[in-house]
């Protein structure tokens, strides 16, 4: 499922969605991050795919500056992730 595409809240309605593993692809950015975020509270077996830090690094000629960044505390995402969103957050330098 494409994060951005989709609209995580109507997984809450499938009596399945917390029993099934999905995979989830969105852009890696912050907004991203919220929407993977949503699909995983309908969702908790919701795997990421392609938002990872060697991702990013190995497209990175292709970032951007996002004009507007998502807010709110993102209590789904791995450690991992969290880490590459808060470094999105902060504005900081791409693998540091």
């Amino acid at each position: 499922m494409s994060a951005g595409s989709c609209r995580p809240e109507w997984l809450g309605h499938l009596p399945w969605a917390g029993t099934v593993r999905v995979r989830c692809w969105g852009d890696i950015d912050t907004h991203g991050y919220a929407s993977l975020a949503r699909v995983r509270r309908a969702a908790p077996y919701t795997e990421s795919v392609l938002m990872d830090l060697d991702t990013l690094l190995t497209h990175r000629k292709f970032c951007a500056s996002a004009p507007k960044q998502a807010t709110g505390e993102l209590t789904e995402l791995t450690v991992d992730e969290a880490r590459l969103c808060e470094g999105l957050w902060a504005r900081r330098p791409l693998g540091e």
